[in-house]
């Protein structure tokens, strides 16, 4: 909550700018009467600090979804008002998946703001054995990240709007790893399941439209896959900061490592580094 100390860090890792957003949690649980102040102060907080840091941090907004009313009208405040880059939501919303109709109007509003949609897991609290060892963290937040993609996915989300911009975090999760069980291609059973699910073009086109960041915990075998994956336009550097390790230091220090070590040529590092980012948010 420290942008000074932020700015610390930023300094010893050589970062130029900071995006920042709204931690998930201080919405979890909270009635929409208390989550619509709650998202109004959090985005006033940050267009405050991006306002005063002479460039150094940029803002996402957070809006008070399900209540599309006034999910809409935070969002025009933020873009509008506040000038924030993007909208963060999570992985399902109320226990409802994110092609559920009545979320239509908030991805039209985001399609006329031309903003990107920033997906962060929450806890999927169906499986009591999920709320033992930290696994709601560990596992059920990228298993709630999956399940939201292949929604969109399936749901025609992306078929309705196709210009939608959606950034994933965590690499995109499980989906990278498991992408050949997802499209069916080895399951001779389900080759049929493309034209059930009701989309235009086989899974993995849908699923490579998606943006991923490369908050993978340090973990450098996980940055070749979801690379390899999301290819160098779709895939930004982000690092969990300032969780983790060492007051937050660690994640930055291995992901910077683990990009600077890919097998990739350095304007594809750049892309990753800094030029996806600034294209996405639309930072000069």
């Amino acid at each position: 909550m420290d942008p000074d100390q932020r700015l610390k860090h930023m300094e010893k890792y050589g970062v130029d700018v900071q995006v920042l957003s709204l931690v998930p949690t201080v919405l979890s649980g909270v009635e929409i009467s208390e989550a619509i102040p709650l998202c109004q102060t959090a985005n006033d907080a940050i267009a405050q600090i991006a306002r005063t840091s002479r460039g150094r941090f940029e803002g996402i907004a957070s809006v008070p979804l399900p209540s599309i009313g006034e999910a809409l009208d935070e969002l025009d405040r933020a873009v509008n008002e506040l000038n924030l880059h993007g909208v963060q939501i999570f992985s399902n919303i109320h226990g409802r998946p994110l092609d559920s109709e009545e979320f239509f109007p908030f991805y039209e509003r985001v399609l006329e703001h031309d903003v990107p949609i920033l997906i962060h897991p929450v806890d999927r609290n169906g499986y009591e054995l999920i709320k033992q060892h930290r696994l709601n963290i560990m596992l059920g937040w990228p298993f709630d990240t999956s399940l939201a993609m292949v929604s969109l996915v399936q749901g025609g989300v992306f078929d309705r709007y196709p210009s939608l911009k959606i950034l994933t975090h965590h690499l995109g999760a499980m989906i990278p790893y498991f992408m050949g069980r997802v499209n069916c291609e080895s399951e001779p059973a389900f080759v049929h399941y493309d034209a059930e699910a009701g989309v235009e073009r086989p899974l993995v086109q849908y699923f490579k439209k998606f943006y991923a960041d490369t908050a993978v915990d340090g973990w450098h075998p996980a940055l070749n896959l979801g690379y390899s994956f999301f290819g160098p336009d779709q895939v930004l550097f982000s690092t969990d900061y300032p969780f983790g390790p060492e007051g937050g230091e660690l994640f930055p220090r291995e992901l910077i490592r683990g990009i600077s070590e890919l097998n990739i040529s350095e304007q594809e590092r750049q892309k990753i580094f800094e030029d996806n980012a600034r294209k996405l948010f639309k930072l000069t």
